[in-house]
C-alpha cells in the first residue's frame, strides 16, 4: 500500500511540524494503520 507523496507530506505536516523526527513514525502509521 503506497501513500501519495502529497497526501503523506500534508498529513505529516498536520500531525507534527517537526517532520525531521516525526517522519519515520508517521510513515509507519500511514502505511500500517492499526
Amino acid at each position: 500500500m503506497i501513500v501519495p507523496e502529497t497526501t503523506s507530506e500534508a498529513l505529516k505536516h498536520k500531525i507534527n511540524p517537526s517532520v525531521g523526527l516525526a517522519e519515520p513514525q508517521t510513515v509507519h502509521l500511514l502505511l500500517y494503520p492499526p
